[in-house]
């Protein structure tokens, strides 16, 4: 993928999802399943999500220069969120073999979380699926081909857990997997939006937006959690 071109359409998902200050996504094919000879599996996984993370706080450093903040430094929060500077929200995604980072502006008067995960496609095996999924869910994805099964699956997959990294700067709740519910539609384009349904209080007075696109082996989606106080 040229990273160029998939950056700029993923800053338009989140324009269109409500964003209206200055956003920066950077991204790179990023690290790649590391060798595992007999006994090294643990060490050889610890490696590359290390490299995992190196990465994704690297284009992170990227998105902050792009918006003018080149000399901050993100933190780590307790629950190992990143720290960005005030005035920016942002969120990290990393895989084997994606990682993206995204900042944008805060705008006035406003209340703003954005989220944004990157999955691979297939990575969402059915014997999860009593966890992840809701039975609503399950029903629909017991209906649906194969093929189909697959592409959904890790859509609903990545767009809970952006919406959660979306939610937790504003919450500082955690929320589980069936406390989300997605309602699917008929079939999978390139570029959508899902409707999110959630029984969350903290958020009554927002607007969720969760919106998806796929990118040949991978699915990204962005959720952005917004409520303006004027």
């Amino acid at each position: 993928m040229c990273s160029g071109s998939t950056a700029f359409a993923l800053e338009k998902m989140f324009v269109r999802s409500g964003c209206t200050g200055k956003i920066a996504v950077h991204l790179d094919e990023g690290p790649t399943g590391f060798p595992e000879p007999p006994g090294r599996q643990e060490k050889d996984y610890k490696t590359r999500r290390k490299a995992e993370f190196d990465a994704g706080r690297k284009m992170a450093g990227r998105c902050l220069e792009t918006l003018g903040c080149p000399d901050h430094t993100i933190g780590r929060g307790p629950h190992r969120e990143p720290i960005w500077p005030d005035g920016i929200a942002g969120s990290i995604t990393h895989t084997d073999g994606l990682v993206i980072a995204l900042a944008c502006e805060v705008p006035a008067m406003a209340s703003l979380g954005v989220g944004i995960d990157a999955e691979r496609l297939g990575s969402v095996e059915d014997d999860v699926y009593e966890t992840v999924f809701t039975k609503k869910e399950r029903l629909f994805l017991a209906r649906v081909n194969a093929a189909d099964r697959t592409l959904w699956a890790t859509c609903a997959f990545s767009a809970k857990e952006a919406f959660f990294k979306a939610q937790f700067p504003l919450t500082r709740g955690f929320v589980d997997f069936p406390d989300v519910e997605i309602a699917f539609d008929t079939e999978i384009v390139e570029t959508g939006t899902l409707q999110l349904k959630h029984h969350i209080a903290a958020l009554e007075l927002y607007r969720i937006v969760v919106s998806y696109r796929w990118l040949r082996d991978f699915v990204v989606t962005a959720a952005v959690v917004l409520k303006t106080t004027d």
